[in-house]
């Protein structure tokens, strides 16, 4: 009788104990689920508030990154040695534990090409409600080759004289970083649907033609905002942010972040470039490249905005070695 009171009271005992932890464990989960702190959320919307990104505070005290924060600061300073006019920035985030290193966060810079992710996103937003629209097709006529002056050429531009559907045209944009292929969808495109995309991401957008110079508006935390809506698919259909991601990681683009990482690592990726030429010469140059790179272990966010370069390969090189250093910090983890 004894024996069996002492089970009795063991088995209530271990139930007490499982009923505990398994009410830890809950709330534990319940409390990663929410948002911590400072979300970013969809504005338009009488009774609801989505959310887009959970945590835009990038002030927290990440100090297990600290080696690699000093090690990428280093990095930018050696060139900045070189060259002391030289401004770079750097956004990094680890998606599986949301530690975050933000260097010369508050430099801004022109988005250049990399605005094209902007574009196909507003693209998508609107094919959710025109299920049509993708599929719409578009004759390329031809006017002014606006791809003539890239300084990263591709040989899979639109052609004049051939018709493509908005998607295609969306694909040429991303892929190849056709400028004639964006101009002929942003001619589809109402101002104020790209306009709103940015306000949603509470990104401000100068439009004064007349003042070029204003026209560095945007800095790498901006620029994360379009991937990590698109990673956590909070903006777009499911659907559509894994085909948006798709077209990125195919990005006819090989240097930059790509060139710091091994080969078999999928990156998706927009790169932008910028020249601003007096008389015949070019006087700067900001280059940049952002993108989630798909460490098998530890994915994470990265994007490198530079300006006051003379020269393009200078400023890969750099973004290179700031990708190779986190590639490398990541994979040792």
């Amino acid at each position: 009788m004894i024996i069996k009171k002492r089970f009795i009271l063991i088995y209530l005992i271990l139930i007490i104990i499982f009923f505990i932890m398994g009410w830890v464990l809950r709330g534990s989960r319940i409390e990663n689920l929410k948002c911590a702190s400072s979300p970013l959320r969809l504005s338009g919307f009488e009774f609801v508030k989505p959310l887009l990104v959970c945590d835009t505070n990038t002030q927290k005290d990440y100090s297990d990154l600290k080696i690699l924060e000093t090690k990428l600061k280093n990095i930018i300073n050696t060139k900045k040695e070189i060259d002391d006019k030289i401004i770079a920035s750097v956004y990094f985030q680890d998606f599986k534990t949301d530690g975050r290193i933000d260097v010369n966060e508050n430099e801004k810079f022109n988005s250049a090409s990399i605005g094209k992710v902007a574009i196909m996103i507003a693209f998508y937003r609107l094919a959710e409600s025109d299920p049509y629209l993708l599929a719409k097709q578009i004759k390329y006529t031809g006017g002014i080759d606006t791809n003539s002056k890239q300084a990263i050429q591709s040989k899979n531009y639109i052609v004049t004289g051939e018709t493509y559907t908005v998607e295609e045209l969306i694909q040429r944009m991303i892929r190849y970083s056709d400028n004639n292929a964006m101009y002929l969808l942003v001619s589809l495109l109402n101002a104020s649907t790209i306009k709103s995309l940015y306000e949603d991401l509470q990104i401000s957008i100068p439009f004064d033609i007349e003042h070029p110079e204003n026209f560095d508006f945007i800095t790498t935390r901006d620029i994360s905002y379009f991937f990590r809506i698109l990673y956590n698919s909070t903006y777009l259909m499911n659907d559509f942010s894994e085909r948006a991601l798709q077209f990125l990681s195919e990005t006819d683009y090989n240097d930059g972040l790509v060139a710091g990482v091994p080969k078999n690592i999928i990156i998706s990726h927009k790169y932008g470039s910028r020249s601003i030429e007096q008389g015949n010469n070019i006087i700067e140059i900001q280059f940049h490249d952002c993108g989630i790179v798909y460490h098998p272990r530890n994915p994470y966010l990265l994007c490198v905005m530079t300006k006051n370069f003379t020269d393009i390969p200078s400023a890969e090189n750099l973004i290179k070695e700031i990708s190779t250093a986190v590639y490398q910090y990541q994979d040792s983890r």
